[in-house]
């Protein structure tokens, strides 16, 4: 399986890279981030806010013929917001 990560280049900038494609330059590029997330995502992306596909842990959606299921991830701890809703899947 190949792995396309989001990468963090310097303070608030962020692309998500495949060998040399970058989201930019792929407008027909699905992005599926936490819902907790997806608002800024969009943001800092300079996306629509409707752009970014939201995903909450335990539930799933499907893209493109995968089907893409949230896991929650912890570092130290599980981080939610307001909502409950996992920070990092």
């Amino acid at each position: 399986m190949r792995m396309c990560p989001l990468r963090i280049m310097a303070p608030k900038t962020y692309f998500l890279t495949c060998g040399n494609v970058r989201l930019a330059g792929n407008p027909g590029a699905r992005l599926v981030v936490p819902e907790a997330n997806r608002a800024f995502v969009a943001a800092r992306l300079g996306l629509a806010s409707a752009t970014p596909v939201g995903l909450e842990a335990g539930t799933a959606t499907e893209i493109a013929g995968f089907r893409v299921r949230g896991v929650a991830a912890a570092h130290a701890a599980l981080e939610v917001d307001a909502a409950g809703r996992h920070r990092v899947l």
